[in-house]
């Protein structure tokens, strides 16, 4: 059926349209079928992309003397929200998990050495001197809400929340900058590669080693960036180091990491280079205390990790793991002509994963490093697949579609 509606504006006759009436059928009108329902929710989500997540990717151009451009306020709520969407989304259904034995055994420890009253004790434990943080942490969960297996994987969720928003805040890196550090936090916050170390809590020393490591390394870039090179900044960092000494031995990496940073500045403050002293000194001594202990150390006496240990082997097939399957489909898009621009970016990732899964490749029990101990190496990896997103979305730009950027993306999550 067709109807002509006249309107009119002051007594004028202006145009007529013609409205069509369609016969329903089932007692439903044609708009609410399922196709037209999925095409309008289609074209709602480009929408919504083009107007809140391609400005939020693309960032906005602020200066500041004192680092790289930053995202807005906005930008930077959506990404910390998309983080921990992600974070729930791939590690919620952990929240219900049981303790196990390691668990029990966390515990028990905590319980010998985490009062103030037995950290004379816990100091002259070569091996979980270095875990102080974790069994600290254990103690006082213990002490609040007993052997409550929910809160401990809440507290292991939430530590894996901050770290990834930590790799946000990498972006004040110069050579990584806010957009690949915007979606390299994302990926971090939804990879599988390291989810043992989220999902066990036994693992949380890596979860707070990574804390100190990076909150380390921030310090350091924050250090290097400013002029006047203040102390504050300064103690931040070693004061984290001191920390991360009593979380993980894998602790070492943030020196050479801090050297990295120095050698890859724009300015090249090399001088800058002695403020690493203390440091290496502190990780030097650290190790010594460790090596001179062995008798009693549990691992240098298990077969755990061995000075002979054919670490290159191991160390390049714990790469080649972290990498698959999301690293090499980005690494087939940045090895185009068209992404030169990333090769640096890329050499960096690739020293990162290096230095952090050096200390673990060492060991006996496996040919490669156990998931848990590339949570530190996978924001190597995360750089890697943010520029291989960054890199495919300025394919498609050539193409002009903007349907194909997201969809990586949702074949990650």
């Amino acid at each position: 059926m067709e109807l002509v509606r006249t309107l009119e504006v002051s007594g004028t006759e202006i145009v007529e349209l013609p409205v069509h009436h369609y016969a329903r059928q089932y007692g439903r009108s044609q708009f609410f079928r399922v196709r037209s329902l999925a095409v309008t929710f289609l074209q709602l989500c480009a929408v919504f992309y083009r107007l809140v997540v391609a400005p939020a990717i693309a960032g906005t151009e602020s200066s500041d003397r004192n680092g790289p451009a930053r995202f807005s306020r906005r930008q930077a709520a959506l990404v910390a929200f998309s983080v921990l969407e992600l974070s729930i989304l791939a590690y919620g259904r952990a929240l219900s998990l049981p303790f196990i034995s390691d668990d029990y055994l966390q515990i028990k420890l905590a319980r010998d050495y985490g009062s103030i009253s037995n950290w004379g004790a816990l100091a002259h434990d070569a091996l979980y001197r270095c875990r102080a943080t974790s069994l600290v942490l254990t103690y006082w969960l213990d002490g609040a809400i007993g052997l409550t297996p929910l809160y401990y994987n809440l507290a292991s969720l939430l530590l894996h929340v901050v770290d990834s928003l930590l790799v946000f805040a990498l972006g004040m890196w110069r050579p990584v900058g806010w957009r690949v550090a915007g979606l390299a936090a994302c990926f971090f916050a939804v990879s599988q590669r390291h989810s043992e170390a989220v999902v066990w809590f036994s693992a949380v020393p890596e979860l707070l080693v990574f804390f100190f490591v990076v909150g380390c390394f921030l310090f350091w870039i924050r250090w290097l960036n400013t002029r006047s090179a203040p102390i504050l900044t300064y103690a931040g960092a070693l004061g984290c180091y001191l920390l991360a000494l009593l979380s993980k031995e894998s602790e070492v990496a943030v020196v050479p990491l801090c050297v990295l940073a120095v050698l890859v500045h724009p300015a090249r403050p090399l001088r800058k280079l002695w403020g690493m002293a203390p440091f290496a000194l502190i990780a030097g001594a650290y190790f010594g205390l460790d090596y001179a202990a062995r008798q009693t150390h549990l691992h240098f006496n298990d077969g755990t990790f061995s000075l002979s240990a054919p670490f290159v082997e191991t160390l390049l097939r714990s790469m080649g793991g972290l990498l698959w399957v999301w690293g090499f489909v980005s690494l087939l898009v940045l090895f185009t002509k068209t992404a030169r621009p990333w090769r640096p970016l890329l050499m960096l990732a690739a020293v990162w994963m290096a230095v952090t899964l050096l200390p673990y490749s060492f060991l006996t029990y496996m040919p490669r490093v156990p998931s848990r101990h590339t949570y530190m190496a996978s924001v190597g990896l995360s750089f890697i697949v943010a520029a291989g997103m960054l890199a495919f979305r300025q394919y498609a730009r050539r193409w002009n579609r903007v349907w194909p950027v997201p969809l990586p993306a949702c074949l990650i999550v």
